[in-house]
């Protein structure tokens, strides 16, 4: 390869891969999801009296907008969905008054691990990813039975802990006391991943790729969650979204296509993306993103990555089984929002084209 990569989309991308989306519910009847089957988008409902196919809009650090919605839009949409072929499941926990209760959201995850374990046994092959975007700072009622949360982490772990599948949380900071950031469920239990193997918490970086909040060194991960475009509430209107809520389902669909195109499931998945994950500055605020592009157009982008960004490059490995879909452009658009940019990309292959313009 004599230019930098340009990884080349194409509409088989999460094929195979079933994604839960536990939240309020979704919208699939907006323009973004013309392109799914929507009479076959299955629905688990934890309220069996909340069993209406729209999502119930919710308070999210002061937005009142369809978060679900966004985040399904993120995953998979027609125009800013990172991996349109996968197959969703939303898990609505919304109560009867259209709220958030925690009892319903532990049936919620409860309902999903029962779920994967049907599909595991229908297929033996099935690979499944689970984001989460209810935190428990977004429930009215404070849980106030240590027995509940038990429960509620108990469910989590069995989640995290399963072979064929990975369990995605937004790193949503809840509250800060003094010089003291305390987070919010379930990405707070990231923290001990002994516990929870397969809980992977993203991080939000902004458009100088520093982190916005959430830079605990046990948060791994990160992805732009910035003034982010998404679906909205009305079947044409989108909206931008801040914060690791959005970040989290970019990633989903990053590790729905490593799985889709990749022959070792979970673990390689989860392997590549952080393989493919590296600091674009060098003060203590930029952090590993493995997802970029979501600022602009892929066609015409001019992007310079600094020189002490690259120190991890001289280490990276052609991988020729996952770059074979990587080609020189020839008139094809690269892939947008997605992987690589032309000028940011890791391979020694395209070292004397690294941070060009």
């Amino acid at each position: 390869m004599k230019k930098p990569c340009q990884y080349i989309t194409d509409d088989t991308q999460g094929s195979g891969v079933t994604v839960y989306v536990i939240g309020s519910g979704a919208n699939i009847d907006h323009d973004e999801f013309k392109h799914l089957d929507r009479k076959s988008v299955r629905f688990i409902f934890a309220d069996p009296e909340n069993n209406k196919k729209r999502e119930d809009k919710q308070i999210h650090q002061g937005n009142n907008s369809p978060l679900g919605t966004a985040v399904l839009s993120k995953l998979c949409g027609s125009q800013y969905g990172v991996s349109k072929k996968v197959t969703p499941v939303i898990v609505k926990v919304t109560d009867a008054d259209g709220k958030y209760n925690f009892l319903n959201i532990i049936q919620g995850l409860i309902s999903t691990h029962a779920d994967i374990l049907l599909e595991s046994k229908r297929n033996a092959d099935a690979k499944f990813i689970v984001i989460d975007s209810v935190h428990v700072d977004d429930v009215p009622t404070p849980v106030t039975k240590p027995v509940y949360k038990d429960f509620y982490k108990h469910a989590i772990k069995r989640l995290s802990n399963m072979d064929n599948a990975i369990f995605i949380a937004g790193a949503v900071v809840q509250e800060k006391k003094d010089q003291e950031i305390i987070y919010s469920y379930p990405s707070i239990l990231g923290k001990t991943p002994g516990d929870y193997p397969k809980l992977l918490v993203v991080g939000g970086v902004d458009q100088s790729y520093k982190a916005i909040e959430n830079m605990e060194d046990w948060i791994k991960t990160y992805a732009p969650a910035n003034d982010i475009v998404t679906a909205a509430g009305l079947p044409s209107q989108y909206l931008s979204w801040d914060g690791a809520y959005i970040a989290a389902p970019a990633v989903a669909g990053i590790l729905a296509t490593f799985i889709s195109k990749g022959k070792g499931g979970i673990e390689e998945a989860l392997s590549q993306l952080d393989k493919f994950a590296y600091q674009r500055g060098s003060t203590g605020l930029h952090r590993r993103v493995v997802y970029n592009g979501v600022w602009e157009d892929a066609k015409g982008v001019k992007f310079s990555v600094p020189e002490e960004a690259r120190t991890e490059w001289d280490e990276w490995e052609y991988d020729a089984e996952f770059c074979r879909a990587c080609t020189e452009s020839n008139g094809v658009q690269p892939i947008n929002h997605v992987v690589w940019l032309p000028g940011d990309c890791p391979c020694p292959e395209a070292g004397s084209s690294r941070g060009a313009s």
